[in-house]
């Protein structure tokens, strides 16, 4: 390769911007039929590792439905199960070998008592009040260390113990800024309008801990938990709904989108 040729090979490599990254396109993997009749928000996926099973909630109403699937997404009970409560978000914590959830305003977090084979029994509450930033912040779980997360009007992320419900701390979210590209000129409050404002997940991998929904952009944007700075995007297949609240989930390594129309929760990876 002569001279020419290598110095417009490197004016071309230099052209690009220094924030640009690959963005990797999620695939389809299983869908959950929500076919009982009752709201139109989908709350959260959680799954349960013992009955390895997902169980599916609707917002809203504690008449709404509570779905339960098995591994390859059959429902596995008749119709009738409800939530009986008014979810927001839903996991499975390990410490309690139990399935919980939050809900609307100051309902609290609750934790289902299970009959054999993973069916819905009672929800009883086990904290009481409004332990969360917002009426309808859906509680983003880490199993590793009891935590919930929740987001915040601000677009940062508040930490509470499951355990004893204590506030821990408020973790600064940098909303679509890496380390790397941070100016110092960017603030949240320019761009909080861009994704859903309820919905967070927690995903485990580490450094890339928290996700939130940029409904613009049709991309899951990944952030490291121990800086707040935006670390990967991950694009949504095509086609699939986006709403400025809930309808966004994490369970069982998979990012779940619920498509009010269809009533349909897709699970991608």
């Amino acid at each position: 390769m002569n001279k020419a040729l290598i110095l417009a090979a490197i004016t071309l490599l230099l052209s690009f911007p220094s924030n640009a990254q690959a963005v990797k396109t999620l695939k389809k993997v299983i869908t959950l039929e929500i076919t009982e009749e009752g709201g139109s928000n989908g709350a959260a996926v959680a799954w349960h590792p013992i009955q390895k099973k997902y169980y599916a909630a609707m917002a809203g109403n504690s008449e709404f439905p509570l779905v339960v699937f098995d591994a390859q997404g059959k429902k596995v009970f008749e119709d009738g199960i409800t939530t009986q409560y008014d979810v927001r978000g839903l996991w499975y914590n390990p410490f309690a070998k139990a399935l919980q959830a939050n809900g609307y305003s100051d309902y609290g977090w609750g934790q289902y008592n299970l009959f054999e084979g993973g069916k819905p029994g009672e929800i009883i509450t086990f904290h009481e009040g409004q332990l969360q930033p917002t009426e309808q912040s859906v509680g983003a779980y880490d199993p590793a260390k009891n935590l919930l997360y929740f987001l915040d009007e601000d677009g940062n992320l508040e930490q509470y113990s499951v355990k004893d419900t204590a506030y821990i701390k408020t973790i600064n979210l940098q909303l679509g800024v890496t380390k790397k590209d941070d100016t110092g000129l960017t603030d949240n409050y320019d761009v909080i309008e861009e994704y859903n404002n309820a919905s967070i997940i927690y995903t485990g991998i580490k450094g890339s801990e928290i996700g939130l929904l940029n409904i613009e952009t049709q991309e899951v944007e990944l952030y490291d938990v121990s800086n707040g700075y935006l670390v990967s995007k991950l694009k949504l297949p095509e086609g699939t709904a986006t709403y400025e609240m809930f309808n966004f989930s994490y369970c069982n390594g998979m990012y779940w989108f619920f498509n009010q129309e269809l009533r349909t929760w897709t699970g991608c990876k």
